[in-house]
């Protein structure tokens, strides 16, 4: 869950951003604990099924061989865990499909809700619904709002029907600026973007077959594919699709936002990207910021402010740092001037060239002067992950905030403590098996 500031004085635009964020990211991030405990689950079973074989078959040659009459009392068992085992393969074969196509559902609903936005918040763009009503069927409205929203409400469905291609032609007439269409095909990933859902088709209606309108649109993605092939998900490409959707989401919001609202409500989109960027990168979803701010940092029709501007720049070369791609990184710094800025801003960059001695040298000056850089932000941000890590820092740290530093202080709080009172009366061993599941599960 990535958590968002000042949800009360949001505007809808931003509303939509953190749902739909969120709504993607979560399936997205329980697709692969899913998974593995239904493996572990698989594991669990198979094991009990061959100690059932040992128990009452008898051994031959390096297997067991098991006869069993009907009116045995374990012919019950040995069917209920057959019956098991067929569920299981079915759901492990199954369920990264069904994860995907939520998350392709999570684009219709976003869809959806943005049209919806954009003809509340922007009148004249109604105009284009044709709509003609008789008498008897307006006379059961109360209010001309109640029919105009009956309107609009027909209208997203209609679209809603349309391909991906039709849905965002409509939204290029709908953002229209000085009377030219804004044009989406255009963007980095549309190809990919239109093959999701074209792989979605096939999943619901031909069980993943390839056929000659899939191959003629993607052979150049998928070199490998023949009109013969059964695609799959896999969860890289849960996770790749889910990253295109999410990109997609987001360029369609800015350019809506930044076309539809009011200056005012223009101005925080900056620093809702900047909020935006932290939550994904504790969130490490370092290919999602680098689709996303490429985009927004080269869109000139954004206006961003130069802190602001720097900002997303020592965000967008810290992701590409996370994600590998230290070139990158150090060609996106290069273009910019950082001894003539702030302190904070060269302290950031020296932290991300791995220049630690530098940026030592910098944070003793900010300790002191720079009362909105707080301690916390220091031991909490990704950005000083390696920094932290640099044995030289307890020591820093020590003279800057006279204070040891310890790594990883967490705080137990009234009700933890009341939950583990309750684990006094639970055998050991249980607990420990638990221990020993929840660590194969969630942390390996």
């Amino acid at each position: 869950m990535i958590e968002f500031k000042d949800k009360e004085n949001s505007c809808l635009f931003q509303n939509l951003l953190w749902d739909t964020v969120n709504n993607i990211l979560d399936i997205t991030q329980t697709a692969p604990l899913i998974c593995k405990t239904n493996r572990m689950y698989q594991v669990k079973l198979n094991q009990y099924f061959f100690m059932f074989f040992k128990k009452y078959g008898t051994k031959k040659g390096e297997g067991y061989e098991l006869s069993i009459n009907s009116n045995s009392p374990i012919k019950m068992t040995f069917d209920k865990i057959k019956s098991q085992q067929r569920a299981i393969d079915t759901a492990l074969k199954n369920l990264p499909n069904s994860i995907f196509l939520s998350i392709v559902s999570q684009y219709d609903y976003f869809y959806g809700n943005l049209l919806r936005i954009i003809y509340t918040l922007s009148p004249q763009r109604r105009n284009h619904i044709a709509k003609t009503i008789s008498f008897t069927d307006l006379e059961n409205y109360v209010t001309i709002e109640e029919a105009r929203n009956s309107f609009i409400q027909k209208e997203i469905d209609k679209s809603l029907r349309d391909s991906h291609e039709k849905q965002l032609e409509t939204l290029g007439k709908l953002l229209a600026d000085k009377g030219k269409d804004h044009n989406f095909s255009s963007y980095k990933r549309w190809t990919e973007f239109l093959e999701i859902f074209e792989r979605r088709n096939l999943m619901v209606h031909c069980g993943g077959k390839v056929n000659k309108t899939y191959l003629k649109n993607h052979k150049s993605l998928f070199p490998e594919i023949t009109e013969d092939t059964t695609l799959e998900i896999s969860l890289d490409y849960l996770s790749k699709s889910s990253d295109i959707i999410l990109d997609i989401c987001i360029q369609l919001i800015l350019l809506s936002w930044n076309v539809i609202e009011d200056i005012d409500n223009q101005n925080v989109m900056p620093s809702v990207m900047v909020d935006l960027s932290y939550g994904l990168m504790i969130d490490k979803q370092y290919q999602l910021i680098i689709y996303i701010l490429e985009s927004y940092l080269q869109n000139k029709k954004f206006k961003i402010d130069e802190t602001e501007k720097f900002i997303l720049t020592i965000n967008l070369a810290q992701a590409y740092k996370w994600n590998g791609q230290t070139e990158k990184m150090g060609c996106l710094l290069s273009k910019t001037n950082w001894d003539t800025k702030k302190l904070l801003l060269r302290f950031s960059v020296h932290v991300l060239r791995d220049e630690f001695k530098k940026a030592f040298d910098c944070l003793r000056k900010i300790s002191k002067i720079d009362e909105d850089f707080k301690k916390n932000d220091l031991l909490e941000w990704p950005l000083f992950k390696d920094l932290r890590q640099e044995s030289d820092f307890g020591a820093v740290f020590k003279e800057c905030y006279n204070e040891d530093y310890i790594d990883n202080k967490y705080i137990l709080q009234k009700e933890d403590c009341e939950l583990l009172s309750e684990l006094d009366d639970i055998d050991d061993k249980q607990v420990k098996r638990d221990i020993e599941f929840v660590e194969k599960i969630f942390l390996k």
